[in-house]
């Protein structure tokens, strides 16, 4: 398993920017890191065989109407 603080510097040598989030990834599925940029990371994320999901901040939320 990738060390967080690794990717972290692969992705700001790409232009963008990441910040661990829960367990900082100390054992196998206790972390994700939070990664922005204005370029797609894709092949990044293949190379080092890593899932992702891209989230699209800014739109409405949930509400009751």
């Amino acid at each position: 398993m990738l060390k967080f603080t690794f990717l972290i510097r692969k992705i700001e040598k790409a232009g963008g920017a990441a910040k661990i989030c829960g367990g900082g990834g100390k054992t196998k599925g206790t972390g994700m890191l939070l990664v922005y940029t204005n370029s797609s990371l894709k092949e990044f994320f293949i190379r080092y065989n890593l899932s992702y999901s891209k989230v699209i901040l800014g739109g409405e939320g949930v509400r009751e109407e």
